[in-house]
Order: structure tokens, then sequence, then C-alpha cells
């Protein structure tokens, strides 16, 4: 069995106000921590308040086939004035060292991340397929970043079998629903 990640503790946010507007605009977006966002909204230096408080719409989860297949969900969060900019959280293994095999096996340490943005095509693959769609109300951004840190925090590890990116995607969906 692998040993959870650590994580050290970070000297400011992990984004703030102006680069999370550039992130978002860029063909190939970052992949961030989830505890990385999430400390990123509640701190108020940040410059966050618009994300933060920002009502998450829709939430659907796409399907790609493939060795071994892959889900994700894409959030759609509607910003200040009608703008949309949309959210890819996902369980992938942190580590490819030890193969397939390796992870099906042993595990991996697990890596939960989001990416932003504001063009559909720079977070979706074109064979992607939507699986399941779910309308939200009421529902703050900052409330799903807590939901999968907790998620994370239950789980640090990637197995092949269980606590994968299927499970992780679906421990959010019956959470909101």
């Amino acid at each position: 069995m692998s040993s959870p990640i650590v994580a050290k503790p970070r000297n400011g946010s992990v984004m703030a106000g102006n680069t999370f507007h550039a992130m978002a605009d860029s063909n190939q977006p970052p992949s961030l921590a989830v505890s990385d966002v999430h400390q990123a909204l509640i701190d108020e230096s940040a410059g966050l308040a618009f994300l933060r408080d920002a009502e998450v719409t829709d939430v659907l989860c796409y399907h790609r086939d493939g060795t071994g297949g892959h889900d994700y969900l894409m959030l759609s969060i509607r910003l200040g004035q009608g703008a949309i900019v949309l959210a890819r959280a996902e369980r992938v293994p942190s580590t490819q060292e030890r193969g397939i095999i390796g992870i099906v096996l042993k595990g991996s340490a697990a890596w939960d991340n989001i990416k932003f943005s504001y063009y559909p095509s720079a977070i979706r693959g074109p064979g992607d397929i939507p699986i399941m769609m779910l309308r939200c109300h009421n529902v703050k951004f900052v409330h799903c970043t807590q939901l999968f840190s907790i998620i994370h925090g239950h789980s640090q590890e990637y197995h092949a079998k269980s606590f994968n990116c299927w499970w992780f995607a679906a421990a959010l969906v019956l959470c909101v629903i």
C-alpha cells in the first residue's frame, strides 16, 4: 500500500482574481489540486469572491471510452453579468511510476484536480460523451470545492477497482442530490 500524499503548506493562494481569468482563457489550462482551489476561495486576500459565491447551474458527468475508460465532472458556473466558466473536476492516479498493473494491484496516490475554461473544447475531449446531467439550484462553487476536499480526505488513494475516477464523480453527485 502506498503512503498518502501530504500537502505542504502554501505561501499564498494557488490563484488570484487576475490569474484565474488568464487560466480560464488559456487553450491549455493548468490542473489545480482541489484542496488548493478551496483554500484560494476562502482566502479573502486572493480576490476570488466572484468565484467563491458563483452559482453552479449544472453538473455533467462525462465518460471517455478507451483503455479502462474515464469519468469526470464538468460544472457550469455562472459568474457575474451572465458569464459562464466551466470547471472540469476529476480523479486520476498521481503517478504512472507503477504502470497499469501496479495501480490495479497496489493503487497509487490520488490526484483530485480542477481546471477552468471559458471554452468547452479546451477541457473536454472530442469523443467524451455526457452520461448524466444534474441541474442545480442554490449551489455555490465554494460548496462544491469543500465537498471535493472532503471526498479527497476520505480517500487519498487511487485504486483501479475502488476510489477511482468513477467513485470520485459519483461521490460528489450523490452528495449534491
